[in-house]
């Protein structure tokens, strides 16, 4: 019974400590899917998720999502972003993008 305590301790632990860059790449394709729909050559796609997932980790700290100053930081740079690739004014691609951002980052 013993044994099987432990076993079950570990299986939770183990569940429970998702690796951090899985989860950012998992980021980067929904990223990837989202922005190919905007923009039709792959290049710029690219260029454009690169240019998200720098911001973003420069802009994030632990536990962004549930403050105001976090969650300002983080819709300013994504903003930003894109902005450069005169995607700025499509709200629906803004929003779907931070909710990438927030699950994945």
């Amino acid at each position: 019974m013993k044994q099987l305590l432990e076993i079950m301790k570990e299986l939770i632990e183990a569940e429970n400590a998702i690796d951090p860059i899985v989860e950012e790449n998992k980021g980067k394709a929904a990223l990837q899917e989202l922005f190919s729909t905007a923009l039709s050559d792959p290049a710029s796609v690219e260029q454009l998720v690169n240019d998200v997932d720098t911001v973003v980790k420069y802009a994030r700290f632990d536990g962004w999502q549930e403050t105001n100053a976090g969650d300002r930081d983080i819709k300013k740079a994504l903003r930003r972003t894109l902005l450069r690739y005169k995607l700025h004014t499509n709200q629906e691609l803004f929003e779907s993008a931070y909710r990438c951002i927030a699950q994945y980052y």
